[in-house]
């Protein structure tokens, strides 16, 4: 219901023009955010790509925070940013940082997933 009720705000914010780039990147960040509401995000901000782009630094963050310092002690915890960028719909993370961030962080994630597999067997 909290969820429901705060998308509601940011559509109000975003109708009345007074939507500010922490309310888009905490709308951003959330998992289940669409494909559709992205784009209507980034048609908002296109006349400011200077906002935009601390809206992608802050989803890139919160991706990034999901690694621990503990993140060599087991395969599952290597794989901690990989979960964590496939918990967003398919395609929706792609299109909010752009294709050749994703593939660097996609590419990030695959080689922590491989160095956890192969410090656990050391």
């Amino acid at each position: 219901e909290f969820q429901e009720a705060n998308s509601i705000s940011v559509v109000k914010k975003f109708n009345d023009g007074t939507l500010t780039a922490e309310d888009a990147a905490r709308e951003m960040i959330r998992t289940n955010v669409t494909s559709s509401e992205v784009g209507r995000l980034q048609k908002f901000f296109s006349g400011n790509p200077r906002e935009y782009i601390k809206i992608r630094q802050s989803v890139i963050s919160d991706l990034l925070s999901s690694v621990g310092d503990d993140i060599f002690t087991s395969p599952a915890k290597s794989r901690a940013l990989l979960d964590a960028m496939n918990r967003y719909r398919p395609g929706v993370l792609k299109k909010i940082i752009g294709d050749d961030h994703y593939k660097v962080v996609e590419q990030f994630a695959k080689d922590l997933t491989f160095l956890g597999d192969v410090g656990k067997k050391v």
